[in-house]
């Protein structure tokens, strides 16, 4: 059943994803952004990716 929604609606949907990382975690308990936190983290990484392919549907 899922399989078969991912099918019918992949064309908009999104590429990127963002999984749990212990570095958001602790960004967010410190109350800073992630990219001020763990620059260099796979977790600011993804959401810079996330961001990109955002900016390159807007465009």
């Amino acid at each position: 059943m899922v399989d078969d929604l991912l099918e019918q609606h992949r064309p908009r949907l999104l590429r990127s994803g963002i999984s749990k990382r212990e570095s958001l975690n602790q960004a967010k308990l410190s109350g800073k952004p992630a990219v001020a936190f763990a620059l260099t983290s796979q977790g600011t990484q993804k959401y810079d990716a996330l961001c990109k392919e955002i900016s390159r549907m807007r465009t």
